[in-house]
């Protein structure tokens, strides 16, 4: 008889990766917001607006992400 460590083969990296990005989320949304909030004062320029797409498009990224990989439900 094996031990069986996990209760699905899929379940763990899910959750895992669901975790990852969450975090990832997070934390991309947390320093751009901190970026933009310093950055108001300076002045408007393909470097401000491509800074700030990178950001949005990392916030959709991370975000979508951790939708569609959810964890199953507990059995």
């Amino acid at each position: 008889m094996a031990i069986r460590w996990w209760p699905e083969s899929g379940a763990p990296r899910r959750q895992i990766g669901h975790a990852v990005l969450m975090g990832l989320f997070w934390v991309w949304g947390a320093f751009g917001l901190v970026g933009n909030l310093l950055s108001l004062n300076s002045e408007i320029g393909v470097a401000a607006l491509s800074g700030q797409l990178l950001w949005i498009g990392g916030m959709l990224l991370f975000g979508l992400g951790a939708l569609l990989i959810r964890p199953g439900p507990s059995k």
